[in-house]
């Protein structure tokens, strides 16, 4: 979902937010990193306060580019994603060029068992696609936040065939 957001000032900004505002859990998070963010916009503790009283739209707008930053670099460090159904498990690999992804039709998270499958099952499905115009990060995202796939630390690159 998109919102755009409008500020009046002596440049009558506007600024179309990529992904979505932190929520509450995420604002407690990266708090810190919010304020070395305003510092670096030149704004301190008393101006912020102040900014948020008297130009409630000005204050959104930064806290709206602040949480595309924040969830933009999260994204960039997603590489694996997995989505467990009832007959199959999804597994995508998202480097920087490609989308591979992994159809295995057994509802499984043993990355050991998931080899053995892969090794062994005429019915795996392996695809290469590039990415949709949205690009690598809002592609991750929508999968992420609409679609309920998880990104995953684990390295599944060993079940991919990237030749």
């Amino acid at each position: 979902m998109k919102i755009a957001f409008s500020i009046i000032s002596k440049k009558n900004m506007k600024y179309e937010i990529q992904y979505r505002l932190l929520n509450e859990e995420e604002k407690k998070i990266f708090y810190k990193d919010f304020i070395t963010f305003l510092s670096v916009q030149g704004i301190d503790g008393k101006l912020w306060k102040e900014t948020k009283e008297k130009e409630p739209k000005k204050a959104l707008l930064l806290f709206a580019q602040f949480s595309d930053l924040v969830i933009h670099r999260s994204l960039e460090n997603v590489i694996f994603l997995m989505k467990v159904r009832a007959n199959e498990t999804e597994i995508i690999f998202a480097d920087e060029e490609w989308i591979h992804i992994l159809s295995v039709p057994e509802n499984t998270k043993d990355i050991d068992h998931l080899k053995l499958l892969v090794d062994n099952n005429p019915l795996v499905q392996k695809t290469k696609v590039v990415y949709p115009s949205m690009g690598r990060e809002k592609w991750i995202f929508m999968l992420v936040e609409q679609q309920g796939y998880t990104p995953k630390k684990e390295d599944f690159r060993n079940l991919f065939d990237t030749k």
